[in-house]
């Protein structure tokens, strides 16, 4: 296929764009809900953004795995447990994704904004300690990291949030903890969603280096970030950034739509 980042106007929108998705992912999630619009704006076709997207957040996560190891905070073995059922999770839902719907993305969207916006909220900051049971793995992680695995390769944008939602809550683990498992698990995700892609020649790489330049530099500015400020302010951040995209995507799945 033709490169679609051709200009030098171009490069630098995504490159910028790229940065600040990266920054919002590793702090909660919905980057890729700034990232794909911006895709189509640029005249992207959608099955086309959805798969080029992923370069960006394969090297995001790469920058924000690496500072978050080095800060001591990554529970290697949840993150190897887990991906035995990410990586064909993801499999199966890059297949799905091949050619797939913008205005059901959108409304899929929308129940997922608030079902992780109702998680959060309800969970009190006092109860958000890592207190492992087996590492923190239980049987109902596991087969919810399962649907987050299909979900991951189907589509991906918002899945943070869930992610985030369902390691406090299930698996008990602080959102520092939380994030660092969320960047690895995603990584490996992306990693086979990529490649599925790549096979079926969806992928638009010129437009997916300028995007992967600013998202690995916005991902490390924000693990950072996160290992200096704590996990109270990290919470603070997530609950602001769910309420601004799920009435975002309300507005958008349902209103701007009819």
């Amino acid at each position: 296929m033709d490169s679609f980042a051709t200009e030098w106007g171009q490069i630098v929108v995504l490159a910028v764009v790229g940065f600040v998705a990266g920054f919002m992912n590793v702090f909660a999630g919905g980057g890729s809900l700034l990232t794909l619009p911006i895709m189509l704006w640029l005249g992207m076709p959608a099955p086309v953004a959805n798969a080029t997207n992923r370069i960006g957040l394969i090297t995001q996560n790469i920058a924000a795995t690496t500072a978050f190891h080095q800060g001591h905070v990554l529970p290697l073995g949840t993150v190897l447990r887990l991906s035995l059922v990410v990586i064909p999770g993801s499999l199966l839902g890059a297949w799905l994704a091949i050619d797939i719907d913008e205005t059901l993305f959108r409304r899929i969207l929308v129940g997922v904004m608030l079902v992780s916006l109702w998680a959060i909220l309800r969970r009190k900051p006092a109860r958000e300690v890592w207190k492992p049971r087996t590492d923190g793995v239980t049987w109902q992680l596991v087969l919810s990291f399962l649907g987050m695995g299909l979900y991951a390769g189907f589509i991906q944008a918002g899945l943070g949030f869930v992610i985030i939602a369902v390691l406090t809550s299930v698996g008990h683990f602080d959102l520092i903890r939380t994030n660092a498992i969320k960047v690895a698990t995603v990584l490996i995700a992306q990693l086979v969603a990529l490649t599925v892609f790549g096979l079926t020649g969806t992928v638009d790489w010129a437009a997916g280096a300028a995007l992967a330049l600013g998202s690995t530099t916005g991902a490390w500015s924000a693990a950072h970030v996160q290992l200096a400020q704590g996990a109270l302010w990290v919470r603070r951040v997530v609950v602001a950034l769910l309420v601004l995209f799920t009435l975002r995507l309300v507005y958008e799945g349902f209103v701007a739509g009819v």
